[in-house]
């Protein structure tokens, strides 16, 4: 049979003058008005006649493999085209807000091509069972500063290492976006969250929680400020009400109590951060619970935990939206 040759178009350029741009206000999805362009244009892999997924006991069809391959290294090519790109043009910026918003449309880019590679391989990001191909892949992503990482229930994702951004623009950008992409960074080392449980301890979860909140703190009217408070958020609500398989109370009804298994780890952030917001949330969550009224039996533990999930949420959301 006569091979098929698919071919990707990956444009991805930088217009020089870009990162001359004059400064503006950065903000979590800056429109600064400049003519800094990223243009990143990926082919539907449905736009090509490639075979439906095509098994053959556990083997899946050449074609199919030959185009995941080509497509994930041109992609992969553009990635780093980009990124050589964007460091030259750093050198020659005058300042750290003209930094500032080139490092805003750099990471659009480079987020959408990461989000093609993991729609393009979606495949075998799922239980890969194709261990030729996905090393291959997985050397592949990485030539581009990527790797691959599980994130439970039998789920992978394609994903810029944690230091990739922040490497790049240490040096160049305003120090609020500098704190912004360290933070980040180093929370980005571990694992938070996998198969719906939470996979650092409390502690950390505490300090992860009160990074965020020290930002806010120190850059009130940031344009990196409101991502942050989703961040807090996100950290704030984990640290109260945890996950579906890693959950920090449960109801004893036959006692009429809620049992708390991180009183321990509370109790040290309590100490360590006593006027904090995150501690004033902490102990209007403890007040919450600890008044709870629970029937003698469990009959309604579903509806009980579901109100205790909005209860709490709705507090966190008022606190936040005051802040």
């Amino acid at each position: 049979m006569t091979r098929k040759f698919f071919i990707l178009l990956v444009a991805a350029t930088i217009t020089l003058a870009g990162c001359k741009s004059k400064s503006s206000n950065t903000t979590d999805n800056p429109d600064t008005g400049d003519t800094t362009t990223m243009d990143v244009v990926h082919d539907d892999p449905e736009d090509y006649d490639i075979p439906e997924e095509q098994y053959e006991g556990d083997t899946i069809s050449n074609e199919r493999l030959e185009y995941l391959f080509n497509q994930t290294k041109h992609c992969v090519d553009s990635i780093n085209m980009r990124k050589q790109q964007v460091e030259r043009e750093l050198k020659k910026l005058s300042s750290t807000a003209d930094a500032d918003s080139c490092y805003a449309r750099f990471k659009e880019a480079q987020k959408a091509s990461c989000d093609y590679l993991n729609s393009l391989n979606a495949e075998w990001l799922y239980e890969p069972m194709y261990t030729a191909r996905y090393e291959v892949i997985v050397a592949t992503v990485e030539k581009a500063d990527m790797e691959v990482q599980g994130i439970g229930e039998g789920y992978y994702e394609i994903k810029f290492k944690p230091y990739y951004f922040y490497n790049i623009f240490k040096s160049r950008v305003t120090n609020e976006l500098h704190d912004y992409l360290k933070i980040q960074a180093d929370q980005d080392t571990t694992l938070f969250m996998a198969d719906a449980g939470i996979c650092i301890s409390w502690d950390d979860l505490g300090e992860w929680t009160m990074e965020w909140e020290k930002y806010v703190d120190k850059y009130p009217n940031g344009g990196y400020t409101n991502a942050a408070k989703e961040l807090y958020s996100w950290y704030i609500q984990s640290y109260l009400l945890g996950s579906d398989n890693t959950r920090p109370f449960d109801f004893d009804f036959e006692n009429g109590k809620v049992i708390f298994y991180e009183t321990d780890a509370y109790n040290r952030l309590l100490n360590k951060y006593p006027k904090s917001k995150t501690a004033q949330l902490l102990n209007a969550y403890l007040d919450k619970m600890k008044k709870m009224k629970l029937p003698k039996n469990d009959d309604r533990y579903s509806g009980i935990l579901s109100q205790t999930y909005d209860t709490i949420t709705e507090m966190i959301e008022k606190a936040v939206e005051k802040w």
